[in-house]
């Protein structure tokens, strides 16, 4: 039997959205996540989607704004099921403040770690990758992070 008390949240994100259907994309993850939930609740863990930056969209996930993630968890509907937020991903987005008052009850955990001017400027140096083909392994050598 789980304890009442989650022990851990596990973060995840989507992936994209199959042949570019949102429509398909958001259907399957709310039955999924719906599944998953379940799961981490026998198991007395959480389940948080992690909304991710713009740049991202399509590649990673098709969840790109606090809003999107809010859509899923509120179609998802279960409680262990929410948000994992890092500053990162939506700090240029004009509705931040308001999507996290709305789903503040459902905010499972956030990262704020690095400074918005090291976070603008990997921001930048992606974008600029994206924009001239760069290879992963050149843009990973840029950021500081592995090519995997």
């Amino acid at each position: 039997m789980p304890s009442a008390r989650a022990r851990a949240t596990l973060v995840t994100i989507t992936g994209a959205a199959p042949e570019g259907d949102y429509d398909l994309a958001y259907r399957t993850a709310a039955a999924e996540y719906r599944e998953i939930a379940q799961m981490a609740a026998d198991h007395g863990v959480r389940v948080a989607v992690e909304p991710l930056n713009p740049i991202l969209m399509n590649t990673d996930t098709f969840i790109c704004s606090i809003a999107h993630a809010g859509r899923l968890v509120e179609e998802v509907n279960h409680p262990q099921f929410g948000l994992f937020l890092d500053v990162w991903h939506f700090w240029e987005d004009a509705a931040a403040v308001e999507q996290i008052r709305r789903y503040a009850t459902k905010i499972f955990g956030a990262d704020a770690s690095m400074d918005a001017h090291k976070k603008r400027s990997i921001a930048k140096m992606i974008n600029y990758a994206l924009l001239y083909g760069k290879t992963a392994f050149t843009l990973s050598k840029d950021i500081g992070v592995t090519p995997q």
